[in-house]
């Protein structure tokens, strides 16, 4: 078993999705650090590759992901991994971790990346040096990959590198011998491999037709275009242009992977809980189209179609109008739906109004009564319930905010542990919900649900500790922060 910000899974847990990025410096975080980067999302991790006391964090530690992401050196910053991350939590079923592993160092060469990079003298970085004493960036790279291994499902890599070997012919041969050793002592089979162009107004565009060649080399290879994004110096794209890049990064692997939960792509509905059963019924055309639920306009289930037709079940305490969501338009690609059901209703989907996916007119969209989706939309199927009950002071049940504050325990100046104390000042019992401000990253929160936005913290309770009486006061929740010099 292994605890991972509070939550314990049996190992390696099907539904955390492990991502490699792998490469030099745009890859390993280059581009200012914004105020927008420090918004963290508690379902992206990051596996530490490089024992980092600024960070407070260990080689082989998994830790909320926040930049820099890869290595422990003071001028790095924001990587395409971090918006990649983010990108594929908010597109995988809410049950799904994702998990980023990192072994990118700037400045080197493919040959770094070599399982026989002996061959070459190219083990020893050109600076720096190979975390936790490994000899070669295959080496770090391979034992960061069995570690997260012990603890989930490695689905994909990413990859940026060529500066260095700008125009070199062999570079795709050596990238594939990179690929393929990896997957082959990876036990992992044929997982999707993304590379990256290469910046288009920067020194080493001319390296960009051997990227080109990767996919017709590698089995399952793909890259993703570097065109209209912009540079701060001549090696390393701005801000905004690797946000960009992440999300290129993202939109490709989505295409490429399964993101719902284990036992959850087809009409299980395991580990769902709440008061409200949807059933989504429908197919693929070509069994590989993705299709997301949303309720109240929250993501809460994503699905990959078969071509036959199939039951897919969530249930939810979520409430507001439902939406089925083609995600993933290609050639090729369309999703047929039936019928929905709600709680016993069945609801047609030629019967709905609302269809921004149908195709009519030469265009997507429009209002159109269709059972099809035939680009990325969504078919709205009206509310959940038609209930206006008042969630107010004469429902016992009803989430509200309490006094809360956070009873430091022990600090040690780079962060601290707590509990957070709770109390119910209102008559009634409630379902709470308290809102506290830290000056840190929360990397551990036991016995309550947390999400995070900067200084801003969210936290609710669990089955067990979710209700509180009247005047009543909880301490059960624990956490830990991590003190950061963005914060301070």
């Amino acid at each position: 078993m292994f605890t991972l910000s509070g939550f314990t899974y049996a190992e390696p847990d099907p539904n955390f999705h492990i991502y490699l990025m792998v490469g030099q410096s745009n890859m390993e975080g280059a581009a200012t650090i914004e105020e927008q980067d420090k918004v963290i999302n508690p379902r992206v991790k990051v596996l530490q590759d490089e024992s980092c006391s600024m960070l407070n964090a260990s080689y082989g530690q998994w830790r909320t992901a926040y930049p820099p992401l890869n290595r422990c050196v003071s001028y790095l910053g924001l990587g395409p991994g971090d918006m990649f991350g983010k990108v594929m939590a908010d597109n995988s079923d809410p049950e799904v971790t994702i998990g980023l592993v990192g072994a990118a160092h700037g400045g080197q060469s493919i040959k770094y990346f070599l399982k026989n990079c002996a061959d070459y003298s190219a083990c020893t970085p050109s600076f720096g040096v190979t975390p936790n004493n490994l000899v070669g960036g295959y080496a770090w790279l391979l034992d960061l990959a069995k570690r997260a291994q012990e603890k989930g499902v490695i689905k994909g890599i990413i990859f940026h590198q060529g500066e260095t070997d700008t125009g070199n012919p062999n570079w795709p041969g050596w990238v594939k011998q990179m690929v393929t050793d990896l997957r082959n002592d990876l036990g992992t089979g044929d997982i999707p491999f993304v590379a990256g162009e290469l910046p288009l107004t920067g020194c080493c565009v001319s390296h960009n037709p051997q990227v080109h060649q990767l996919p017709s080399v590698i089995s399952n290879a793909h890259y993703v275009t570097a065109e209209g994004l912009t540079l701060h110096d001549q090696f390393h794209w701005d801000s905004a242009s690797v946000r960009t890049m992440g999300r290129r990064y993202a939109n490709k692997m989505l295409t490429l992977v399964d993101t719902s939960a284990s036992g959850n792509d087809n009409g299980s509905g395991s580990g769902n809980t709440g008061e409200n059963e949807i059933t989504v019924r429908m197919l693929g055309t070509n069994g590989d189209e993705r299709v997301k639920l949303q309720v109240g306009g929250v993501d809460i289930a994503m699905w990959t179609t078969t071509t036959g037709m199939a039951d897919y079940r969530v249930a939810t305490d979520m409430t507001g109008d439902i939406r089925v969501a083609f995600v993933n338009d290609a050639p090729g690609r369309d999703v047929l739906v039936d019928y929905i059901t709600v709680n016993g209703e069945v609801r047609q989907a030629e019967d709905q109004n609302d269809n921004t996916g149908a195709w009519g007119n030469s265009t997507c969209g429009g209002g159109t009564y269709s059972e099809w989706l035939h680009c990325n939309g969504s078919i709205g199927f009206g509310p959940v319930s038609d209930s206006s009950k008042d969630p107010g002071t004469d429902n016992p049940d009803s989430t509200t905010n309490v006094d809360a504050y956070i009873d430091i325990t022990d600090d040690w100046g780079n962060g601290y542990c707590g509990n957070l104390v709770v109390t119910n000042n209102s008559g009634a019992t409630v379902t709470w919900e308290a809102a506290v401000t830290v000056d840190g990253i929360v990397t551990r929160l036991w016995n309550g649900n947390w999400s995070q936005s900067n200084t801003a913290l969210t936290i609710t309770g669990t089955d067990w500790n979710a209700k509180l009486a009247a005047g009543a006061t909880d301490t059960s929740v624990g956490l830990c922060i991590t003190r950061l010099p963005f914060f301070r």
